[in-house]
């Protein structure tokens, strides 16, 4: 008899799975905060529609028209932007990255591939109150919209741009932010409005929906 340790069989290697952003997106209904992806740390494949593109990364859906928990913002690390050169509103892509919690959005971080499938369609915002989005928590209810091309009638300005560009805004539902991410939000409204902007009402705006620095934002794209 040979007596010895076995060694133990290789492990399987990781299987990229192929992922719808809902998927990637959808926490448990047991609780109304905001909740780790299920995927956090993983590789995964999936596809969208890109709604917004933005220096730093672009945002994309599952489908044309938003849906709960159907959004993700795509972030590139510094010296891996070059895709973005050439990637455009409407292009359907495949990608292929890593899912990361960032303090409490969720992200696919820096791509390991990004494919064009095709282009040119046209994304419709999905109209919701800024109630729904809120400012001061992450909530489940609000979390569902992360990463969508939305859009919202009414809202009355609340305040004047605060040091980081955010300007609260309300469409009697509740009070939200807008945000500068994409385009210089504050100073182009700023140059719509000939009096104060506290009180001026905002007939209609879209914009895709960000979690950053404890609060919901929408980031208008033009």
């Amino acid at each position: 008899m040979i007596s010895g340790t076995t060694a133990a069989p290789p492990s399987a290697p990781y299987v990229i799975p192929v992922l719808p952003l809902y998927n990637i997106s959808f926490v448990s209904e047991d609780t109304n905060a905001c909740e780790t992806s299920h995927y956090d740390g993983l590789e995964v494949t999936t596809h969208g529609y890109v709604s917004a593109v933005a220096d730093v990364g672009f945002y994309m859906q599952q489908e044309l028209t938003g849906t709960p928990f159907g959004g993700m913002w795509v972030y590139y690390q510094a010296g891996y932007r070059e895709p973005l050169d050439t990637l455009a509103v409407g292009d359907y892509v495949e990608v292929t990255s890593v899912v990361e919690e960032y303090y409490n959005l969720t992200e696919l971080n820096t791509p390991s591939s990004l494919a064009v499938l095709s282009s040119g369609h046209t994304i419709v915002p999905l109209a919701i109150q800024t109630g729904d989005l809120g400012m001061d928590n992450c909530t489940r209810s609000s979390e569902q919209y992360e990463g969508l091309l939305v859009t919202v009638s009414s809202a009355t300005i609340m305040s004047e741009p605060n040091d980081y560009g955010e300007i609260e805004i309300d469409d009697g539902s509740g009070s939200t932010q807008l945000e500068d991410g994409i385009l210089d939000t504050d100073t182009h409204i700023s140059g719509m409005v000939t009096g104060d902007l506290i009180g001026t009402v905002i007939d209609t705006l879209t914009g895709v929906v960000r979690f950053a620095y404890g609060s919901f934002e929408v980031h208008p794209r033009t």
